[in-house]
């Protein structure tokens, strides 16, 4: 009962319903306790200092992993004493000390390391790479992502390589890169639109300022021609690129002479309205709904509406299939 507790924890979380997996890991938890079950407190404990951390309630957050740890050392359960480590470390690292955060996740990857896991060893890669992107080294952050994806690589665990991704991402734009950031953030999403998984709360508030930043520098037409061309491209085609300076090529932003009529209408495909075309064109993209209503000034509801209809005058059954129709056809 328990552990068919936290799946369902598991699979809220991946569809970004926190307090849902909230809800579901503290009745497990009451399980484990009324089971004495050490090992199950511990691995529901940790599970939810991950929620309420992602939920930006560290004070609570940093509590239930001191339980998790306390158990795990009376355990001797190392993985368990570990992983309550680097996450303790994330909780530092969002309040600003990101002096006790470097202390935690080296001691959690030193652990990790010591009984050869390698998922934590991943993670624990993961977060230093967040604390030394705090701390402003860029270099030693990229470092650690690409240390944390060959890694990755190795173990097949998608989640945690997307967001290597998207904060590899954040790191090549600080370093003066916006397009091959775009060409990271794009991959990232279609193979999150794959996996059918959502951006985490956290990374997303690093993610957000460094996106708006780029399409900023890199203008509208630019920022979507690029975005679109990563979406068809793999983690290593677009890793390989990392080597390159891309300079993309600005759209002509030329006025037509004086004289000349302006083209007619245009006739979309598939009977798409212009309304339609803008919201797809957003869409491919990576807008989210709450993006794109932001930006049409409708509300997120109209944007749905939009979704669907679009969906069915183009057939395709996802973001992903419609991202790729708006590029097969030029639409971006």
């Amino acid at each position: 009962m328990a552990d068919a507790l936290l799946m369902s924890a598991y699979i809220a979380l991946n569809q970004g319903n926190y307090p849902e997996a909230r809800h579901f890991i503290e009745q497990g938890l009451a399980c484990f306790k009324e089971a004495h079950d050490s090992w199950g407190m511990a691995s529901a404990l940790q599970y939810l200092g991950r929620v309420m951390l992602e939920q930006g309630d560290f004070a609570l957050a940093h509590t239930k992993l001191e339980e998790s740890g306390a158990i795990s050392i009376e355990l001797g359960y190392k993985n368990g004493i570990a992983f309550a480590l680097g996450l303790k470390g994330h909780v530092a690292l969002r309040l600003g000390d990101t002096a006790t955060a470097r202390s935690l996740i080296e001691e959690s990857l030193a652990l990790h390391r010591e009984v050869g896991q390698q998922s934590g060893m991943a993670e624990s890669l993961f977060l230093l790479a967040k604390v030394s992107q705090a701390e402003g080294n860029y270099a030693a952050a990229r470092t650690l992502y690409e240390k944390c994806l060959a890694l990755l690589e190795k173990l097949n665990e998608q989640d945690l390589q997307i967001r290597c991704l998207s904060g590899l991402g954040v790191v090549t734009m600080e370093e003066g890169r916006p397009a091959s950031a775009v060409l990271l953030w794009s991959v990232a999403a279609q193979m999150r639109e794959a996996q059918g998984i959502l951006m985490p709360p956290l990374d997303r508030t690093d993610y957000e300022p460094a996106e708006t930043s780029a399409r900023t520098l890199l203008g509208a037409k630019t920022f979507a021609s690029l975005w679109a061309q990563g979406y068809t491209m793999t983690p290593e085609q677009v890793l390989a690129l990392q080597e390159q300076d891309i300079t993309p090529t600005p759209p002509s932003s030329l006025s037509p002479p004086a004289g000349v009529k302006p083209p007619p209408p245009t006739n979309y495909p598939n009977g798409l309205t212009a309304r339609e075309v803008e919201v797809l064109r957003l869409l491919a993209q990576g807008w989210t709904d709450h993006q794109i209503a932001e930006r049409l000034v409708i509300s997120p509801r109209t944007v749905n509406k939009h979704l669907t209809t679009i969906y069915s005058k183009i057939r395709v059954p996802s973001r992903s299939a419609a991202t790729r129709y708006a590029i097969e056809r030029k639409l971006v």
